[in-house]
């Protein structure tokens, strides 16, 4: 607040001393403040009451994503939040303005068939629900026609138009379980299936947290992508899936799901899981075009085998291979660095790249920063594709 002269009277008269506003800002530079603000609750409650203009992207990214737990199975919680499930089922009419916004939705510890049921048959009330995710489901502990039984519930309240379906810690009795699991039709529209410790077996205990997983699980992540170009005709995912008639388990789900699914995908995340030697045949994935591939264990005689397989992909333009980085690699990327030891780790991951760098279609080879040491990639690094990680 300042004060200037009023007229000839010699009286000081207060005007303000804020700077005015600029005019509406364009509506792509508030969605792109908002969107920088996504992870940010309180910086988005605060958009949110701006003005109309900020409100909307503002609540799309508030409530856009919906995290049930099931918390019977945490003794610890306290009894109000124990009953946030059965809440949930009775809550039939959520306001439009907010069931409208959510596009994720993560149910987990849903460990009883009927609890199940009962919430997957309200995501019906979401319209724009693309994404769903189930944690910590032990489909294995059903009997086998009760995926039958949840089709037909589903029928009675089609789910919105699922998109991205994600699974972590599921465990399914074996292939049959999980591929009529994924083939529902309700799942017609999904192009991307991302897994996460996916196996077959009885799910372990609870108690143990996971100590005595005995099931069989073959890596760690997979994610496959179903992204054609336009006029493409590579199959869907749902066409696969009903040609599947005769295939032969090979014991993993992951396995599986390639094997039954390889014709379709397009992207592909595997992340090795340690202790096993997750193989994929190229021939299984003829239409892959990126591809993203993390050992463990990049001493292991399976990785240069790996590797030969990548370059049989003669469709694949975009490679990234991965690291799991643990003390042990650190320990030998600067004993090399110092000259301690000598380099056969690294020249033989050059030869065994240079395969794949030297390949027709290959647009970009994205390696971990730490092996872009000068002088350690002799063959593979001749090529322009090679880039480090950011």
């Amino acid at each position: 607040m300042r004060r200037v002269p009023a007229g000839n009277s010699g009286v000081l008269k207060p005007i303000s001393a804020r700077i005015p506003l600029p005019g509406p800002f364009p509506q792509e530079l508030i969605d792109k403040i908002i969107d920088e603000l996504q992870q940010d609750r309180l910086g988005l409650k605060a958009c949110s009451l701006i003005s109309h203009a900020w409100r909307p992207r503002a609540m799309y990214h508030f409530v856009g994503s919906f995290f049930l737990l099931n918390l019977r199975s945490h003794a610890s919680k306290s009894g109000k939040m124990v009953r946030s499930l059965p809440e949930f089922i009775r809550f039939s009419s959520p306001p439009p303005c907010l069931a409208s916004l959510i596009t994720q939705m993560a149910l987990n510890c849903l460990r009883k068939f009927g609890l199940l049921q009962d919430v997957m048959s309200y995501l019906h009330l979401y319209p724009n629900l693309r994404e769903l995710s189930l944690e910590d489901v032990g489909f294995s502990d059903f009997s086998p026609p009760k995926i039958r039984t949840l089709s037909k519930a589903l029928d009675r309240s089609p789910p919105p138009p699922l998109r991205h379906l994600k699974l972590t810690r599921v465990y399914f009795s074996g292939c049959e379980q999980f591929l009529s699991f994924i083939s529902m039709s309700h799942f017609n529209e999904v192009f991307r299936i991302e897994m996460h410790d996916i196996a077959y077996g009885e799910r372990p205990s609870k108690k143990t947290r996971y100590r005595d997983d005995r099931a069989c699980s073959d890596c760690k992540t997979l994610a496959i992508e179903h992204r054609p170009d336009p006029g493409s005709d590579i199959p869907s995912f749902t066409m696969s899936l009903a040609r599947r008639e005769g295939y032969q388990s090979a014991g993993y789900p992951g396995i599986d799901i390639v094997g039954v699914l390889g014709e379709s995908v397009t992207n592909m995340i595997v992340e090795e899981k340690r202790g096993t030697d997750f193989k994929v045949d190229s021939h299984l994935c003829p239409s892959l075009y990126r591809l993203t591939w993390t050992f463990h264990d990049i001493e292991s005689p399976h990785v240069p085998c790996q590797l030969k397989e990548f370059a049989s992909l003669n469709n694949l333009t975009h490679f990234r291979l991965g690291i799991k980085v643990d003390d042990e690699i650190i320990f030998h990327v600067r004993s090399i660095e110092q000259g301690d030891i000598n380099k056969t780790m690294v020249t033989n991951l050059d030869k065994a790249l240079a395969p794949v760098s030297s390949m027709p279609s290959l647009q970009k080879l994205t390696l971990p920063d730490f092996l872009h040491h000068s002088g350690w990639l002799i063959k593979s690094g001749k090529s322009a594709r090679l880039v480090p990680e950011c």
